[in-house]
């Protein structure tokens, strides 16, 4: 799957929240429409209009995802998908190989897929405090979260 970045326009303005009860992940408000969804291990990414509007979904944290995480440097931009894609479909980017997740508990950081890619090319805050690193593909690498509320284990 491919995506491009309009540097042009302003991102949402989301609040992305853990929630320790049921170990999940959402961003606020809640949108309950799409036009389809993008999965990234347990994480749902819903797209309207091409757009990256809306992040959720199961995300359980614990001591040995611990690393000490850098987070790349970026720029604020809205994430669009470039894949012409049949509405109403979940569409998994991980093809049945889970990414892997690491957590940086002092930095209250999680990151899925690659950390320490050298194929990164750009990385992009496409809602608040959400980012996202491309390939020179404009392929997915890594998903950078900085959530409300991450427990401290």
């Amino acid at each position: 799957m491919k995506f491009t970045v309009d540097y042009n326009k302003n991102i949402p303005d989301i609040r992305l929240v853990y929630e320790k009860e049921d170990y999940s992940i959402e961003t606020l408000p809640v949108i309950n429409s799409s036009d389809f969804t993008i999965e990234i291990n347990y994480l749902n990414l819903t797209v309207i209009n091409r757009q990256v509007h809306q992040i959720w979904g199961c995300f359980p944290v614990s001591k040995d995802m611990q690393c000490n995480l850098q987070i790349p440097p970026h720029r604020k931009g809205v994430l669009k998908v470039i894949d012409e894609l049949e509405k109403g479909f979940t569409y998994d980017i991980t093809h049945d190989n889970k990414f892997s997740v690491f957590v940086d508990f002092a930095k209250k950081c999680l990151c899925v897929g690659k950390l320490f890619s050298d194929d990164i090319r750009i990385s992009v805050e496409f809602m608040t405090n959400c980012i996202i690193s491309l390939n020179k593909y404009n392929e997915f690498e890594a998903l950078w979260l900085m959530p409300e509320d991450l427990p401290i284990l």
